[in-house]
C-alpha cells in the first residue's frame, strides 16, 4: 500500500500543481513590491525633475524652500528604490519553500508597517515646522515651505506604504494562510503545503 502513496505523490509533484501555487503565490508577492518600487520611484524622479524646474524658476521664498525639500526626499526615495528594485529583479520567489515563503511575506508585512510610522512621523513634523513658521517670523519661509514638502512627501508615501501593507496582509490570509498547515513534531515545527 505503501508504494501506492508514494507514486500518487511522485505524480502530483510531477504536475507541478505543489511548486505551481506556491510559485504562483511567491511571484505575486514580490510583484506587488516591484510595483510599489516602480510606483515610488516614478513619483520620486518626477517631484525631483519638476522641483528642480521650480527651484530654478520660483520668486517666491516659501516655494523655493519647498522645492528645495522635495529634491530632497525624492532623492532619498531614490536611495531605497534602486536597490530595492534591482533586487526585486534579481530575486528568484519561485526557488522558496514554504518556511522562506512565510518568512518573506512577514518581513515584508513588518517592513511596510514600520515605513507607516515613519510616514506619519515625517507628515507630523511637517505639520509642526508649518506651525513653527507662523511663530518665528524670521524663518517662516524655510519652515512653511520645508513642512508643506514633508506634508506631502510623507502623504504620498503614507499611502504607498498603507496599500502595501495591506496588500501583503490580504494576500498571506487569502493565499498562504489556507494553504499551509503549520504542523509540530519530535523535530520542531514545520510547514505543509496543502494540495
Amino acid at each position: 500500500m505503501r508504494p501506492v502513496y508514494l507514486l500518487i505523490f511522485a505524480f502530483l509533484v510531477s504536475i507541478r500543481g505543489f511548486g505551481q501555487s506556491l510559485e504562483d503565490y511567491n511571484r505575486r508577492m514580490y510583484n506587488y513590491n516591484k510595483g510599489d518600487w516602480i510606483a515610488v520611484g516614478g513619483w520620486s524622479v518626477v517631484g525631483i525633475g519638476v522641483s528642480t524646474y521650480g527651484i530654478i524658476n520660483s520668486k517666491n521664498l516659501q516655494n523655493k524652500h519647498f522645492h528645495q525639500m522635495n529634491v530632497i526626499a525624492n532623492a532619498a526615495n531614490m536611495v531605497f528604490v534602486v536597490p530595492g528594485l534591482i533586487s526585486s529583479f534579481k530575486k528568484d520567489p519561485t526557488t522558496f519553500d514554504e518556511k522562506e515563503t512565510w518568512r518573506h511575506n512577514i518581513r515584508h508585512e513588518h517592513t511596510y508597517l514600520f515605513n507607516v510610522g515613519l510616514d506619519i512621523f515625517y507628515t507630523t513634523l511637517g505639520l509642526r515646522l508649518r506651525q513653527l513658521g507662523q511663530i518665528n517670523t524670521n524663518n517662516t519661509e524655510i519652515l512653511t515651505g520645508f513642512g508643506n514638502s514633508l506634508i506631502i512627501q510623507g502623504g504620498f508615501l503614507f499611502c504607498s506604504d498603507l496599500t502595501m501593507t495591506i496588500l501583503h496582509i490580504t494576500h498571506r490570509k487569502h493565499g498562504f494562510d489556507r494553504n499551509v498547515e503549520f504542523t509540530t513534531g519530535a523535530n520542531g515545527i514545520g510547514f505543509k503545503w496543502k494540495l
